[in-house]
């Protein structure tokens, strides 16, 4: 799962890549300086909370892209109450970040179902 991630962090402007459970915190990083651990878990949890209110509304969240000052984080719901969330600067490419990891999500959630077979965490939303 590693390597996928690394697949993304190469992208210019792209200083971490990451997935986190809902239950669990961080499942695995490629990450770079800039961003603390715990601020990508507070994204997380706004970001599952994001996607619940969004299913109350009969919406289907497929990724979503959050432009701060100094950041910009693009996030993609998984299976298995986790999230793909991808930190860059703010000149990153945000449509390229969003695209690569949109054709990398069937071989994440493959290698996340690998690493956690059993797990009952459901979907995020």
């Amino acid at each position: 799962m590693k390597s996928l991630l690394k697949e993304i962090s190469v992208i210019p402007g792209v200083l971490a890549a990451c997935i986190f459970a809902r239950e669990g915190g961080l499942v695995c990083a490629e990450a770079g300086a800039g961003f603390p651990e715990d601020r990508t878990g507070q994204a997380a949890l706004h970001f599952f909370r994001l996607v619940q209110m969004a299913g109350m509304n009969k919406l289907n969240i497929k990724s979503t892209v959050f432009r701060f000052d100094r950041y910009t984080i693009v996030c993609f719901p998984l299976d298995r109450g986790a999230v793909l969330i991808v930190v860059c600067d703010p000149q990153a490419n945000s449509s390229l970040v969003a695209t690569t990891a949109a054709m990398l999500l069937d071989d994440i959630l493959r290698e996340l179902g690998k690493s956690f077979p059993s797990a009952p965490w459901g979907n995020p939303g």
